[in-house]
């Protein structure tokens, strides 16, 4: 695993290097051991699925894209956001997302409300090989519903598993309505995600 000591990153891969040299500046969520191996478990993911398009709900300051296409860096990939946690903390994290992602081909962004979005529309894209980061609006209510429009994908990785009541409520009930979907627990050392598989 990547060590942190004090201001620079010994070990790992030169892309968590890039991530470390990208951070936004002054962020709460600060770099350390843990915070780093959280994004080599996304990245894992990513290179272990390799899909060929990643559709992010809730991007804040692009981390977890940044870990994603590092590890699929022809992907597709398209973020949502509607920015309330730039306009609630008074930061630009969107923004920053936009800089520190331009150095991938294949990468768009939407402002929208998501709970507002009743389904994709995004022609052509491959949702058969298609995976979904759901880490948007953590109530029942929200993730229910940011599940049930990404079932379209093939994954689903479901961000903050562990730590959230109402996010492993949501994805017991869709997994529930859903008997044919398979599930498996992302040890992170942090948060904890679950991983979906529909098809």
């Amino acid at each position: 695993m990547t060590r942190w000591r004090g201001e620079r990153v010994i070990g790992g891969d030169p892309w968590i290097h890039a991530l470390v040299d990208n951070w936004y500046p002054g962020d709460e969520f600060v770099v350390d051991d843990l915070s780093l191996h959280y994004y080599e478990m996304k990245y894992e993911t990513a290179a272990r699925l390799k899909p060929t398009h990643i559709v992010e709900l809730g991007v804040r300051a692009g981390y977890s894209a940044f870990a994603f296409l590092s590890a699929v860096p022809e992907a597709y990939y398209l973020g949502i956001d509607n920015g309330m946690c730039d306009a609630e903390q008074g930061d630009q994290y969107i923004a920053h997302a936009h800089k520190i992602l331009k150095r991938f081909a294949h990468v768009s962004f939407l402002a929208h409300d998501i709970q507002k979005l009743e389904r994709f529309a995004m022609t052509p894209w491959s949702w058969e090989t298609t995976m979904a980061h759901v880490d948007a609006d953590h109530s029942f209510e929200g993730c229910f519903h940011d599940l049930k429009l990404c079932s379209v994908a093939k994954w689903i990785l479901v961000d903050d598993y562990g730590v959230g009541k109402d996010i492993r409520e949501a994805c017991d009930e869709v997994l529930t309505q859903n008997p044919s979907w398979t599930a498996e627990f992302v040890h992170d050392g942090l948060r904890g995600s679950l991983l979906i598989t529909t098809q």
